[in-house]
């Protein structure tokens, strides 16, 4: 299941649909579901019982949490009953700098092709929205918009550390074998590219994969046409077309036109995000 996301300062209500064996969606025995949170850091950051939607939307129970000031991840572990036997399950959640685009801007796009809401529902849109950010983010080598990553390396024994990420722009946290690195860190740490220094001089303590770093990585501001990026690909994947997406050619009596489609170099098939992504690739950067 695709990770929700939400804003920074935007309320967080974590979602969860229980189905049974063939894919219809069940609820649990005297409805009763409870919800444990962690957040990227490994912390429980909170737990309670969630509510259920009831007959409306059947399955399906939400846990409202606090907005959130910065990026984070979060996972949701859910446990209920069915027929007197447990089962748990796990959904994820993001909490990013800003969105591609907002509902609305999608509902307006393209001569509203998509303002029908029972058509294309409200969370429909966003789970495809969190599908093309991700998307995104792996074509270009760096998130289009401020999310949160973690990664552990091997300590140094040096005052630098070399990060496998592009364009981080805060470090959040620093933990060596599960404890922070010492109560003056942050104020310690410089990036300078990929590369994490500490100014005093102070090393990161030599290991095997004992040091992990969490950051902010992407631009301190959306990319420019990354909304206008994400919303051709959001009509592309949500509206079907006239045509098959086998068709290479059409012959009518204009001649032959030969149509765009994706392949290793132009992988999505539409130009125009192509061309953006072309234009923003800094992975030939990453070693």
């Amino acid at each position: 299941m695709i990770p929700q996301q939400f804003e920074w300062g935007e309320p967080i209500i974590l979602r969860c649909r229980w189905y049974d064996g063939d894919g219809s969606a069940v609820i649990p025995d005297g409805t009763a579901c409870t919800v444990t949170v962690t957040d990227g850091y490994g912390s429980a950051l909170a737990a309670g019982s969630a509510v259920a939607a009831g007959s409306a939307v059947p399955g399906l129970f939400t846990y409202p949490l606090d907005p959130q000031d910065e990026v984070l991840t979060l996972a949701a572990v859910w446990a209920a009953e069915f027929g007197g036997e447990p089962r748990t399950k796990l959904s994820r959640a993001e909490v990013v700098g800003w969105h591609l685009f907002t509902v609305t801007q999608a509902r307006a796009w393209d001569g509203a092709v998509l303002s029908d809401s029972a058509a294309y529902p409200a969370q429909t849109i966003a789970d495809e929205r969190a599908r093309i950010m991700e998307a995104l983010s792996q074509r270009i080598g760096y998130p289009p918009v401020p999310r949160f990553g973690s990664e552990t390396v091997s300590g140094s024994g040096t005052d630098r550390l070399l990060l496998d990420a592009h364009r981080v722009t805060a470090v959040l946290s620093v933990t060596v074998d599960g404890s922070p690195l010492d109560k003056n860190a942050p104020a310690d740490l410089v990036l300078d590219g990929r590369l994490l220094i500490r100014q005093s001089g102070a090393t990161f303590p030599a290991g095997d994969r004992n040091v992990t770093v969490c950051y902010r990585q992407g631009p301190a501001w959306p990319l420019d046409d990354a909304d206008r990026t994400g919303l051709y690909l959001l009509r592309d994947r949500l509206v079907p077309g006239d045509l098959s997406p086998r068709t290479l050619t059409q012959t009518d009596e204009m001649g032959v036109v030969r149509f765009a489609t994706p392949g290793a170099r132009w992988p999505f098939g539409l130009p125009i995000v192509d061309q953006w992504c072309a234009a923003h690739d800094e992975r030939r950067w990453i070693a």
